[in-house]
């Protein structure tokens, strides 16, 4: 995207090769003035090489994507190109496609893992105290047992 961006704002810049010293400097000083977005004729403000003043290099297009895909972007840098926002929509919608929907899928399964767990958790206690109960049970049995071969009981033997 980074490269996208960079060739699509670059669309809105005059020929700089084509113009004169004299018109490059007067167009300067326009942006200048401007605050370098657009001259006093509606032009994109342009650098000597011929890239947008708001995306000069690939290696800075390459931070706005980054920025723009991993969260809501700085404001740092925006397209002001029709061209450019268009690439900018693709951007954002390729952030959320590659960034946001893999993270509530990952999500999903780490709930439904979680789940899984506390239900085995809450089963394995569950036998744990049905076991203690049985073997309480079986104590008893065998205590009233014990009794009844000391002499307590009414069988001959």
């Amino acid at each position: 995207f980074s490269s996208l961006i960079y060739y699509a704002e670059r669309t809105g810049c005059p020929d700089i090769a084509a113009t004169t010293q004299e018109w490059r400097s007067a167009y300067r000083q326009e942006c200048v003035d401007s605050g370098e977005k657009y001259d006093l004729k509606g032009n994109l403000c342009c650098n000597d090489r011929g890239a947008a003043s708001g995306f000069p290099s690939i290696a800075l297009s390459c931070w706005w994507a980054i920025v723009t895909m991993v969260t809501v972007g700085y404001g740092d840098m925006v397209p002001l190109t029709a061209p450019g926002r268009i690439v900018g929509s693709f951007t954002i919608i390729g952030g959320i496609v590659l960034i946001a929907l893999p993270v509530a899928i990952v999500g999903g399964k780490f709930q439904k893992a979680y789940d899984e767990h506390r239900f085995e958790e809450q089963f394995a206690t569950r036998q744990q105290r049905n076991i203690r109960f049985v073997s309480t049970d079986i104590m008893k049995v065998t205590d009233a047992d014990a009794e009844d071969s000391n002499g307590d009981n009414d069988c001959p033997g």
